[in-house]
């Protein structure tokens, strides 16, 4: 696994197809330093990246949400953008929005209305977000059906998360006509092959429960 000073000497040495690669390869897996450095890179558009208000707040987030309090002030200083693009078509950027509003305002009802703009793209992580906020009943009316069947959509789309969610609705048989074990196995072991550390044990156990009968 590389590190943050490689990306930083390959910056240095004007290396910066392999500095953006390895930042990526980074954020990918968690770092959120590198979180921080990608979004940078796409809210300027530089070094070969993109200029995309969305994907940058998407990577601003990603590290604020794991406690990296630094990325805070670069989704401040993105929303100007970030809500240009969102109006003007910008899934990511919808998507992002949302978030910003959901998590950092508080605001669920007009978060909600950007991931519902969002998931007419069918941008994954905003039909998932939908999807839980129908779950709870935050900023929607709540409703297991429709959160069942938005899950589904994003983890046919490969969203791990949703793969887990929607797994757990199926175990369970809300949102659903009626629990459906091997469906939740199929998910969940979908969602373990993407990494879900959290998979494993609901796993398990359903497997357990098929095997013994």
């Amino acid at each position: 696994m590389p590190s943050m000073q490689d990306v930083v000497e390959a910056f240095e040495s004007r290396n910066y197809d392999r500095a953006r690669q390895l930042c990526a390869e980074l954020a990918r897996a968690g770092d959120c330093a590198a979180m921080q450095q990608l979004g940078r890179w796409h809210a300027a558009g530089v070094i070969g990246c993109t200029r995309d208000p969305g994907l940058a707040a998407y990577w601003f987030f990603q590290a604020w949400q794991r406690g990296f309090d630094a990325a805070e002030q670069d989704i401040i200083l993105v929303r100007a953008d970030l809500e240009v693009a969102a109006e003007s078509g910008s899934a990511e950027a919808q998507n992002a929005l949302g978030l910003l509003l959901c998590f950092g305002h508080d605001e669920p009802a007009a978060a909600a209305d950007w991931f519902e703009t969002a998931a007419t793209q069918n941008h994954p992580e905003a039909l998932r977000s939908l999807g839980s906020m129908s779950e709870s009943g935050r900023g929607v009316p709540q409703d297991h059906v429709r959160a069942a069947d938005l899950y589904r959509r994003a983890a046919e789309l490969g969203d791990p998360f949703a793969q887990f969610n929607y797994a757990i609705l199926l175990a369970e048989g809300r949102g659903v006509p009626r629990p459906d074990r091997d469906g939740a196995i199929a998910w969940l072991t979908r969602a373990a092959e993407q990494g879900m550390a959290d998979a494993a044990a609901p796993l398990a156990e359903l497997i357990a429960e098929r095997d013994a009968r």
